[in-house]
């Protein structure tokens, strides 16, 4: 399979093999840990907290993703869900 991506002014071209492709399996479970490069803070005050919580709900209505449990701290972020 081919994808064309528009990268600035100019398009890529990516041959994708769709036989190495990750596959997911209905109701697969995941821990997803989302982390500050070097232990930075990947949230500065409760702005941006709310943009996180919120955008991640946004996400799971979008990709149909059930989230099961997430904490938010100031440098780490864990997020239990299924993918359909």
């Amino acid at each position: 399979m081919t994808n064309v991506t528009k990268c600035g002014r100019h398009f890529v071209k990516d041959e994708i093999d769709e036989t190495k492709a990750v596959r997911f399996h209905a109701e697969t479970l995941h821990h997803v840990i989302v982390r500050g490069i070097e232990k930075r803070d990947i949230v500065n005050d409760k702005y941006d907290r709310k943009r996180m919580v919120s955008r991640l709900g946004d996400l799971a209505k979008e990709t149909k993703t059930s989230v099961y449990a997430w904490v938010l701290m100031s440098n780490l972020m864990h997020i239990n869900l299924a993918t359909k």
